[in-house]
């Protein structure tokens, strides 16, 4: 291997091997602006921040080990970064989001070919002069949703720099993602036993099929919808203390508002309650020692009955301390070392037949709904610490106006996924949902349907 090449990690090889079909594995963090934009300066900005990152310059390379093959990216300051910008007229009928998903739908939906394309690329929505929607789009293969938040942040500290000649004050802010600090472990080696038992556990939890919420989506209809909400400042302040007064954290109230929006929903449309999976994503960025990764996504899981679920608040505290007690056990590492021992066994085979193996592995995990935390995009540092508060709200001449974060088609046959950030104290909720299982309409109630009882239940904990 040669010493500019990097051998891409287990999880970024999964994301590769996933990717077709309906399943894109792209990472958006997508900036709402008000204002004149430089085209040209906008374009400079995202190669000055693509070339402080050399992996997002390359393409991926197999190489043979042995009976094994293995992926390696290649950097190449040659290739071509993609870059579309298009113009529409100030009458849009959807929200921007909305109309940057459909028009660019063609190009989001396109095989890459990673083997020849750089993983990264840059989409810009002009709706008349003032108003528009800056996109970098990133492979999951070569980066995480806290990394590729940072890059943002690079991204329009350039652009700002380009057009005003002036380094922002803010670009040189700690990068942080989340609002709470992760504690440094030794990772835990595990027995024979304990091998045994989790290998137990991962063919149970493939088995399972928990419920889905009933939906009339089109069966077969490739489209993704992605509908979203922002809450209010008074909102996202109570639903905190609310899940804080039950001894929880706001993550944990989202897997349990989901899971009762479910049953409610189920409910309304005659279905019986019954066993409920939620999957969450977590980042490893930072946790383990002498750990880490350009990818550093992780999982962990939450499984209930009815029964369980009939008191929120209880709920609730139940979510928290099986989140602990799964952190504590270290089962976001294990997830880890499940990929990494799959990918072992299918590089084996040659490559052909491991993409078709993977995406039949990956498929064999159900769960009712999947739960992504990204924290706070972009947060302002006060005393030593993050807090919800955005870092920045302009760049240039650009306002910005909102911040996107969007998982489009990621890997997991799972047809509803929940995204949820703080941006400038604001807690944004995306839902991204399957048209082969929900109507965009469907797609719009159930998000209101859990936003709302979140809300309600949150007012009666707190006595507003």
């Amino acid at each position: 291997m040669n010493s500019n090449e990097q051998t891409i990690n287990p999880l970024s090889e999964m994301m590769l091997l996933s990717t077709g079909a309906n399943v894109k594995n792209l990472i958006i963090t997508a900036v709402e602006t008000k204002g004149p934009l430089d085209a040209s300066a906008i374009e400079a900005a995202f190669v000055k921040a693509l070339d402080r990152n050399p992996l997002f310059h390359s393409h991926i390379h197999e190489v043979r080990k042995g009976f094994q093959s293995y992926f390696v990216r290649r950097p190449d300051p040659h290739m071509k970064t993609q870059f579309i910008l298009k113009n529409v007229s100030n009458n849009l009928e959807t929200s921007i989001l909305e109309s940057y998903l459909e028009l660019f739908s063609e190009r989001l939906d396109q095989r890459r070919d990673l083997f020849c394309e750089t993983p990264s690329e840059l989409h810009v929505l002009s709706v008349g002069q003032d108003r528009h929607f800056i996109a970098p789009v990133f492979h999951h293969s070569a980066t995480d949703g806290a990394r590729a938040s940072e890059f943002g942040r690079e991204f329009m500290a350039n652009y700002h720099e380009l057009t005003t000649g002036n380094r922002p004050k803010w670009a040189s802010s700690p990068l942080a993602t989340s609002s709470a600090r992760k504690r440094l472990v030794g990772i835990k080696r595990k027995n024979e036993n304990t091998y045994i038992k989790d290998a137990r556990q991962a063919i149970k939890q493939m088995l399972d099929r928990p419920i889905l919420p009933i939906g009339n989506g089109t069966p077969g209809d490739t489209r993704q919808f992605q509908i979203k909400q922002v809450l209010s400042y008074e909102h996202t302040e109570l639903l905190i203390k609310a899940a804080m007064s039950a001894g929880a954290s706001l993550v944990d109230l989202l897997v349990s508002g989901s899971s009762t929006a479910i049953d409610e929903w189920n409910r309304a449309r005659g279905v019986p309650e019954g066993f409920v999976g939620v999957s969450v994503s977590v980042n490893m960025q930072g946790r383990f020692k002498d750990f880490e990764r350009q990818n550093n996504s992780g999982l962990i899981y939450f499984r209930s009955h009815p029964e369980e679920r009939r008191d929120l608040r209880q709920f609730t505290r139940k979510i928290a301390i099986n989140r602990i007690n799964q952190f504590r056990n270290q089962l976001d590492f294990k997830f880890f070392q499940d990929v990494s021992r799959t990918n072992a066994l299918l590089r084996l085979i040659p490559l052909d037949l491991r993409i078709p193996a993977m995406h039949f592995l990956m498929n064999l995990h159900k769960f009712s709904v999947a739960v992504t935390l990204l924290g706070v995009i972009w947060p302002e540092i006060k005393n030593g610490r993050p807090t919800r508060e955005a870092s920045f709200s302009s760049t240039g001449e650009l306002e910005i106006t909102g911040v996107n974060g969007l998982g489009y088609k990621l890997l997991s046959s799972t047809p509803l996924l929940l995204m949820v950030y703080f941006y400038d104290g604001k807690l944004n909720i995306v839902l991204a949902s399957a048209a082969s299982h929900f109507t965009k309409e469907e797609s719009r109630q159930f998000l209101d349907l859990f936003v709302q009882r979140l809300k309600g239940w949150a007012e009666e904990t707190c006595g507003k």
